[in-house]
């Protein structure tokens, strides 16, 4: 499929960019969570949750997505200059290599000491309109008249602006923010769920907004009650087994 895709990349439009997901019941949340600001400005909450989340939970071993959802979100839109891309040489792609090349953040490890532990990143998000706007861009088809290095800022006016609601969350009818989490396809679920429990403490201690968190949905308890079910019908079934081997020979020594 990648290879299918790669041989047709060239002919997609330049802002499309091309995801491979594989489908199964991995896919479906380990563990979900409602977070309300007890402050009730969940718009201020949600901004936060998408930054602190991922690098408190991306601790636990296993996790593959850390997605929050219900709350407004922002977004930067860029409208171009057709007239000052072509001046500088410049394309939709190359403004797409870009965005993709800078504001990365990658959770990369923990510091840990007596007091506790403290969440490690890599790289700056580009979040605010003057550090869209400053970002470079270098040409394919570079034009040799243009002067200096061109930014996103010469070739199209930036504006920060809410992004359409794709989705909602409520709890007890309440609007809430939901931590959806799942898990690799070699990732425990019993101890991907035990240690995001584990870490909502750290999560409430490095939000500034004091909030309320609730567990909505986890699969932990449903798969230990399974297990355990499981353990005390083959131990019944060895018994039962036993018992009628017992009373089929009439004899405790041959048995």
């Amino acid at each position: 499929l990648n290879n299918a895709i790669s041989a047709v990349e060239a002919l997609l439009p330049a802002d499309v960019n091309p995801q491979v997901i594989s489908g199964s019941f991995d896919s479906v949340p380990i563990i979900v969570l409602a977070i309300s600001a007890n402050n009730g400005d969940n718009e201020s909450l949600s901004a936060e949750l998408d930054k602190i989340a991922p690098s408190v939970f991306q601790q636990v071993d296993g996790i593959r997505d850390i997605a929050v959802s219900g709350g407004k979100q922002k977004r930067l839109n860029l409208e171009l200059d057709q007239v000052a891309l072509a001046q500088n040489g410049l394309s939709q792609r190359d403004i797409s290599t870009a965005l993709r090349a800078n504001g990365l953040v990658l959770p990369v490890g923990s510091l840990t000491d007596s007091d506790g532990s403290i969440s490690i990143q890599m790289g700056n998000a580009v979040d605010t309109v003057a550090l869209m706007e400053s970002l470079p861009l270098i040409s394919a088809t570079p034009n040799p008249s243009a002067l200096g290095v061109v930014t996103i800022g010469d070739i199209a006016i930036v504006t920060y602006e809410d992004a359409p609601i794709t989705s909602i969350a409520r709890t007890n009818g309440n609007e809430t923010l939901a931590i959806s989490i799942t898990k690799t396809p070699d990732g425990n679920s019993v101890d991907v769920s035990r240690g995001i429990q584990d870490l909502i403490p750290d999560l409430r201690a490095a939000l500034a907004t004091d909030v309320t968190v609730v567990t909505i949905f986890d699969q932990a308890p449903f798969i230990e009650e399974s297990i355990k079910d499981l353990t005390v019908e083959g131990l019944l079934g060895l018994g039962f087994a036993i018992l009628v081997i017992l009373i089929f020979l009439l004899s405790v020594k041959s048995t």
